[in-house]
């Protein structure tokens, strides 16, 4: 095995609002819930992945390509950039997300709604820049009714 699940006893804001400091990391969920209580108020436990000596990994990003389609004919397909915050260490035999397309059906109501206006916005996500664009102008033309 190359990857064990441990428990981080974590001081400070678990979100983006502060730092954080790791105390200890602790093989039983329910030993380092006893040291965050010891510790007090602003103690937490955290789950934290274990990637043993020798273990293979690799690191994934996502990326985003944005498209618009206005009256049945592509507006726009924008450069795909990075998605700050979405890469992912994999460990092991460990699957990327897959490729995803959405179309913001809402967005394409509303806009009808308001301005009478037939427009679609799409979103496509990959771990390749360029698959993300080929995906993002596949859904474009699709929705314009290009063959």
């Amino acid at each position: 095995m190359t990857e064990t699940q441990m428990y981080a006893v974590v001081r400070g804001a678990l979100d983006e609002s502060g730092p954080f400091e790791v105390v200890v990391v602790m093989a039983g969920r329910s030993e380092a819930a006893r040291v965050a209580a010891e510790l007090g108020p602003g103690h937490h436990v955290q789950p934290a992945r274990v990637a043993h000596f020798g273990a293979t990994w690799r690191v994934v990003h996502t990326y985003e390509c944005a498209a618009v389609v206005v009256g049945g004919r592509i507006d726009r397909v924008d450069a795909p950039s990075r998605l700050p915050g979405a890469s992912r260490l994999l460990l092991g035999g460990e699957k990327p997300p897959g490729d995803r397309v959405q179309v913001d059906e809402q967005a394409a109501a509303l806009e009808a709604a308001v301005h009478g206006r037939d427009v679609h916005y799409v979103r496509a996500y990959s771990e390749d820049a360029t698959r993300a664009r080929a995906l993002a102008e596949r859904a474009a033309a699709d929705l314009a009714g290009a063959p």
